[in-house]
């Protein structure tokens, strides 16, 4: 997935906003943005990722708009733990099922 197993838990989606429809045989992409970030308080082998989400249609006309708060593992941990340096992943487009 997205974290390519680093994601913990969603903490949450707020400021969600969907300006324009998506329709079956549309093509979606998306962009994140990192807001920001900071460890937590109570699991200190994770942090807390804040993240800008954009999603487009194949026009390029933004349909959707929101934050979504990940908790996820620290690289020093998973180092520690065995499980190695996970690489970025970027997802591109997805279509949506008639």
């Amino acid at each position: 997935g997205l974290f390519d197993g680093t994601g913990v838990a969603t903490l949450g989606v707020t400021k969600v906003r969907f300006s324009k429809p998506v329709r079956p045989g549309d093509t979606i992409h998306g962009e994140l943005e990192v807001i920001s970030r900071r460890e937590s308080r109570s699991r200190p082998h994770c942090g807390i990722v804040v993240l800008g989400v954009a999603g487009y249609i194949q026009n390029g006309d933004q349909f959707l708009e929101c934050e979504w708060t990940e908790l996820v593992c620290r690289s020093a941990w998973r180092e520690q733990q065995g499980r190695g340096e996970v690489p970025g992943r970027r997802i591109t487009s997805f279509r949506v099922r008639p």
